[in-house]
């Protein structure tokens, strides 16, 4: 079994049918194919709490996040609105730690790998994400958090996912619709992008989805 999830319905909507039954609140199966559709929440924790409770009722094998992204300024994937980017890690980050004011304890997980090499290269952008406990809004740390892990976008709930799967033994991928540059812009860009982009990346997880099926 396939779980696709995201942070809010919105997201998942694009791929919502007469073929899926309501489970929950945020929560689809597939009359047919071994296939969930779930909004989990927005940020980590509710997140991972969420994706626990559904993997407590069906043990699915793999999983994909979706939803949108922002990309890190001044990094080797220039901004553009609806292109399309595939994690290869997802890694937690803060504005402190990056400033050297802050750190992390060593003994803490704080970055997991995620599969990007399922969607072809040619049409999906691929790098390391980060996941900051809050949005970045400000564009000199948008800057900073960039340069200094190395990162290409920022998308709160992917590193929550990607330690669900490793916890759980799922194999992990993620498919996110550039809809944002990080920074003091990013939320009105956020606004006036989301609700086009998502149907970007559904529309290739559509495509895909009869591989995803068979290799699951």
């Amino acid at each position: 079994m396939i779980l696709i999830c995201a942070a809010v319905p919105a997201e998942l909507k694009p791929l919502l049918d007469d073929d899926f039954e309501r489970r929950g609140e945020n929560l689809f199966q597939h009359r047919s194919k071994p296939l969930l559709l779930a909004a989990l929440g927005i940020g980590g924790s509710s997140f991972l709490l969420a994706f626990s409770r559904i993997y407590a009722q069906f043990p699915f094998a793999r999983a994909l996040l979706t939803g949108t992204c922002g990309i890190y300024p001044q990094t080797t994937v220039d901004y553009r609105p609806g292109i399309l980017f595939s994690p290869s890690s997802a890694r937690l980050a803060d504005g402190l730690a990056a400033e050297g004011r802050g750190y992390f304890p060593e003994s803490m997980p704080q970055e997991f790998p995620l599969d990007p090499g399922f969607w072809p290269r040619e049409r999906v952008y691929h790098g390391p994400c980060l996941s900051p406990a809050v949005i970045t809004a400000d564009d000199a740390l948008a800057v900073r958090l960039g340069r200094h892990y190395r990162a290409v976008a920022e998308q709160m709930e992917c590193f929550a996912f990607a330690a669900a799967c490793r916890e759980f033994n799922v194999q992990a991928s993620a498919l996110f619709a550039v809809s944002n540059l990080v920074g003091a812009a990013g939320h009105v860009q956020w606004l006036s992008n989301h609700g086009w982009v998502v149907e970007k990346s559904c529309s290739l997880i559509r495509e895909f989805l009869p591989e995803l099926l068979s290799s699951s």
